[in-house]
């Protein structure tokens, strides 16, 4: 389906292309890109298949993609935020505001005529309850993981955040 394809394109460049954007700092992220690209495979080999509805596969794309989001969404964004509460905090938010705008994009395309996605309410609500699992799971990776940036001051809950000025 044409609709996935671009779906599969623009995740599994996402970790190359953050990496060249950074520029290239450090070995090539493996570990992330296996973890980006993983949650891909399954869906396309299950959609390729011909399994995709049968076994269930959507609600594993979920809920392991909603994870594996979330934990590198918190393994970045962790090290700048002054406290594991709020790393958690913005984790949670981040990997459910993804998955409601998944959902969205679903619904999108197809009332802009794409076929064969077979969304009905019931599979939205198991989709991102799924998903919430899933992001809770990231949360959780985050929240095990956290720790601040090296050197940088704690100031205001936010790392390295200007101090306020008194008098």
């Amino acid at each position: 389906m044409r609709v996935r394809a671009v779906g599969y394109v623009g995740g599994l460049s996402m970790v190359p292309a953050t990496w060249v954007a950074y520029g290239r700092r450090g070995p090539y992220p493996v570990a992330a890109d296996l973890a980006t690209s993983t949650p891909l495979l399954i869906d396309a080999a299950g959609n390729s298949l011909g399994v995709y509805d049968e076994a269930r596969l959507d609600d594993v794309v979920h809920g392991v993609n909603a994870a594996v989001l979330s934990a590198l969404f918190g393994a970045i964004i962790s090290p700048h935020l002054g406290s594991r509460g709020a790393a958690t905090l913005v984790t949670a938010v981040a990997g459910l505001t993804g998955e409601v705008a998944w959902d969205a994009m679903e619904y999108g395309a197809e009332r802009l005529g794409a076929h064969g996605l077979g969304l009905s309410p019931r599979d939205t609500v198991a989709d991102v309850t799924i998903a919430a699992l899933g992001v809770a799971v990231g949360a959780a990776v985050t929240w095990l993981r956290w720790k601040p940036a090296a050197g940088a001051p704690l100031v205001g809950g936010v790392v390295g955040s200007p101090r306020p000025r008194r008098g």
